[in-house]
């Protein structure tokens, strides 16, 4: 990540980084990941801003969600200031940036936590939930921007076994929640990440981009005169 602030920071007006941003202040490696993305990002004077995925320490990030709103501690697009020029876009929020309207709705469901942790490798936050959705609302949105995909953007792999195919279904029922808010809010263009695959789609009247996990398949540059022309 902090390759990627040096890299772009002298192109961009802000960064933001779609979910499983690897918010873990309580553990000695991510102390010193957090402190070296918000030191770059200062140094390269661009904010950065994430939304949750499914592997975020929830239980410390929706704390801070949940503290009582101070000036400081909040931008003008509603954001929540967790570090010098690191912010944290919490489930719903809306804001503009030239012009051009925005929606998040971070989190995903761990088809793997059976191998993890609960409150140490997962938490139960991570699921969408309908509070979330309600918060997104159904006015109309031009740039919806979230971790999991929306139901039908793309195929997922197929289980035989019991257990998965129930994980499966979990995942499943966060996708579709998505999907009924990009339905309700027609977004003309929808950015993921979550499932690893570079991929660009439409569903209905939505341009859906996938981003991969590495390298120049994990970005994509957005500029706010591309839904202005």
């Amino acid at each position: 990540m902090t390759h990627v602030i040096r890299d772009v920071a002298s192109d961009v007006d802000a960064i933001v980084q779609l979910g499983d941003f690897g918010w873990f202040p309580d553990t000695s490696w991510g102390i010193e990941f957090i402190a070296a993305i918000a030191t770059q990002a200062k140094r390269r004077r661009v904010h950065v801003h994430f939304i949750d995925g499914n592997h975020e320490d929830f239980g410390d990030l929706f704390f801070m969600k949940e503290v009582p709103e101070e000036a400081d501690d909040v931008t003008p697009e509603g954001f929540i200031r967790l570090r010098s020029h690191l912010n944290y876009i919490p489930r719903g929020t809306r804001w503009e940036w030239d012009g051009v309207s925005f929606l998040a709705l971070g989190g995903a469901y761990s088809i793997d936590k059976d191998g993890r942790i609960e409150g140490r490798s997962w938490w139960p936050q991570e699921d969408i939930t309908d509070d979330d959705v309600r918060r997104c609302g159904a006015d109309p949105v031009e740039v919806m921007l979230t971790h999991e995909a929306p139901m039908g953007a793309l195929d997922t792999p197929s289980f035989e076994s019991v257990p998965m195919k129930a994980h499966a279904r979990a995942s499943e029922a966060n996708r579709i929640k998505i999907r009924n808010v990009m339905n309700d809010c027609r977004p003309r263009l929808l950015v993921h990440a979550h499932h690893h695959h570079r991929y660009e789609t439409v569903v209905g009247l939505t341009r859906v981009i996938g981003l991969a996990g590495e390298c120049d398949n994990a970005l994509y540059r957005f500029d706010t005169d591309d839904l202005r022309s």
